[in-house]
């Protein structure tokens, strides 16, 4: 049976590049992706991951005056919601990432992260 990345499509976690940090920490939190994905437009422009809140933490003493656009990366991950989640995973695991986010005729439709493969059997 070939299962597609809709099928394991998470929530939509959303935060916007005027967004405070404590906003884009509360999405990656509300949604336990790891991360949360920046929109402009109605398009992804951008994700926030843990890892980037991390490495902000290791160089800022203060963040009050930071925002979401100050440590978004630019250049997410992004798949078609037809790729197979097989695919998806082989994708991850190469660029060691965790979650990719989906895509439904250039509309954000979701996040998958590597759990939601590893729960549903698919690697």
């Amino acid at each position: 049976v070939l299962a597609f990345i809709s099928c394991t499509a998470k929530e939509k976690p959303i935060v916007k590049k005027e967004n405070s940090i404590k906003e884009a920490i509360l999405s990656i939190t509300k949604n336990r992706l790891g991360a949360t994905a920046v929109i402009e437009n109605n398009s992804v422009v951008g994700i926030v991951t843990d890892g980037d809140i991390r490495r902000m933490l290791e160089k800022h003493d203060n963040i009050a005056g930071l925002s979401v656009l100050d440590i978004m990366g630019t250049n997410p991950c992004v798949m078609d919601e037809s790729t197979l989640a097989a695919d998806a995973a082989n994708v991850m695991a190469e660029k060691k990432i965790s979650q990719v986010i989906v895509m439904n005729n250039q509309v954000y439709a979701g996040m998958v992260h590597i759990h939601d493969l590893n729960r549903e059997g698919i690697i």
